[in-house]
């Protein structure tokens, strides 16, 4: 009976022992993982940034370019003088030299993101930055430095989209304050300019 009651007694730290090993080979399991799981993360969301970012710049410079060409044609009823100084060239021609542009700029890192500071952006970019630069933090993991460099060059081609997507903004508000300007003399023009 002593033995019996000591086998009672020995069970539960028995069973207590391969539980917790159980629950700590899972939270290994888990915390290996991580990484993964984060750049992971990291791709998508970059990815899904850059498609909304190139859709939305590619419409709005159509959309731009569609009003330049009406205002253009309806300048040239009034005034083509105007209008050929105002448009040496066809605004269309220009928009897509603009959205070409913009489309090879993720070749380009940039430094900053732009005028905004972003600190989930500017985080981001320092554990990225941290850890491409101290690569034995992760062990000598070579896929895991590869899965860091990758993640950070897909983060660094979205930058320069972004930077660009800023510089096309910024033409674009001084090509309608140009355009104010030059109309700006007429005191009467039709309805569609």
């Amino acid at each position: 009976t002593t033995l019996f009651r000591s086998m009672l007694c020995a069970l539960p730290i028995v069973c207590f022992s391969q539980s917790s090993s159980e629950v700590y080979s899972d939270s290994l399991t888990k915390l290996a993982g991580f990484p993964n799981r984060l750049f992971n993360k990291i791709s998508s969301k970059t990815a899904a940034l850059q498609r909304q970012l190139d859709k939305q710049t590619a419409s709005y410079l159509q959309n731009m370019s569609n009003q330049e060409v009406r205002l253009k044609n309806n300048l040239s009823a009034v005034d083509s003088a105007k209008a050929a100084a105002l448009y040496p060239s066809d605004p269309r021609q220009q928009y897509a030299a603009l959205l070409q542009r913009y489309q090879q700029s993720g070749a380009t890192a940039f430094s900053s993101m732009g005028p905004e500071y972003l600190a989930h952006v500017d985080s981001l970019q320092g554990a990225l930055g941290f850890l491409n630069k101290n690569s034995s933090i992760l062990g000598g993991n070579a896929a895991m430095q590869g899965r860091v460099q990758t993640a950070l060059a897909n983060f660094q081609q979205l930058q320069g989209k972004l930077q660009y997507a800023d510089v096309i903004r910024q033409y674009v508000q001084s090509r309608k304050n140009e355009l104010q300007q030059a109309l700006g003399g007429y005191s009467k023009l039709p309805s569609g300019i």
